[in-house]
């Protein structure tokens, strides 16, 4: 059984107040507090029902500590003070059940996230970043993720670094997977160890399977095929290519076709190729289709 000491001193820290900040909560000193919580002595028997009301307990669980571990109903403006620390809270609906803070001293900290005794998937949201050695499966994150694993949640304020694949909504920086990538708009490069299925990117794209995308803000480099809008680089495929239009670089489809729009320099097939427009030259094992070409065509 805890005893009513290290509860009192458990409780205040669990809910991220000093002694000051008690004391004047329940109208006593910092000394009376700091020998409470040392043992020396205990609060008088009229403070107990104001102690169990201000942590959300019963007097009952106060005085025989049968909640030491539960969750602490606290107020935020109790809380959060502009007083420079960084803190993380962790609640369970309204319930605080985990608190962690440091200063500002420029090292590295690591967060635990507590989760259901039961082992049931929680919904977690982060404000900030995530670093796991594993996989994460999680909603809106502001700060960049790196998992050792697969990484499954909505939007990402940062980069996605990820041993496996990736499926996330849209993300605000790189996005670089051992996997495939499944993903909205991506607002930097792109590289993935497998297929990509996502929105516009704006800048390159390298993968190891297919690419079906948006539009792309460099050059686009897939080992089957590509199915995308405009690219602003060039586009080189294992298969066939399925585009728009190509601003500035050549299109090849080494065991394939080239279906697209304008492109800006040459285009190269092992099959047929359909184009609008070609400002440089055509080489095609098979048919070429097109409305003006500007180079040679083999």
């Amino acid at each position: 059984m805890i005893k009513i000491n290290e509860q009192i001193s458990l409780l205040r820290r669990q809910a991220g107040m000093t002694q000051e900040e008690l004391a004047v909560k329940l109208g006593v000193t910092n000394q009376a507090v700091s020998k409470w919580e040392s043992a020396q002595c205990c609060p008088d028997i009229a403070l107990l029902p104001d102690i169990a009301r201000l942590f959300g307990l019963t007097v009952d669980e106060l005085l025989t500590g049968a909640s030491a571990e539960k969750p602490v109903a606290v107020d935020l403006p109790d809380v959060l003070k502009d007083d420079g620390v960084i803190r993380v809270l962790q609640f369970r609906g309204r319930e605080l059940i985990r608190w962690d803070k440091r200063e500002e001293n420029g090292e590295k900290n690591t967060i635990k996230l507590e989760f259901p005794e039961s082992g049931d998937k929680a919904h977690i949201e982060i404000y900030g970043n995530v670093e796991s050695e594993g996989d994460v499966n999680c909603a809106d994150v502001n700060g960049y993720v790196e998992a050792g694993g697969y990484v499954n949640c909505a939007d990402v304020g940062g980069y996605v670094e990820a041993a496996g694949g990736v499926n996330c909504s849209d993300v605000n920086g790189y996005v670089e997977a051992a996997g495939g990538v499944n993903c909205s708009d991506v607002n930097g490069y792109l590289e993935a160890a497998g297929g990509v299925n996502c929105g516009n990117v704006e800048g390159y794209v390298e993968a190891a399977g297919d690419v079906n995308c948006g539009n792309v803000g460099d050059y686009l480099e897939a080992a089957g095929d590509v199915n995308c809008g405009n690219v602003s680089g060039y586009v080189e495929a294992g298969r066939d290519v399925t585009c728009g239009n190509v601003s500035d670089g050549d299109v090849t489809a080494a065991n394939g076709d080239v279906s697209c729009g304008t492109v800006y320099g040459d285009v190269t097939a092992g099959a047929d190729v359909t184009v609008d427009t070609v400002n440089g030259d055509v080489s095609a094992g098979g048919d070429v289709i097109y409305n003006q070409i500007n180079g040679d065509r083999d």
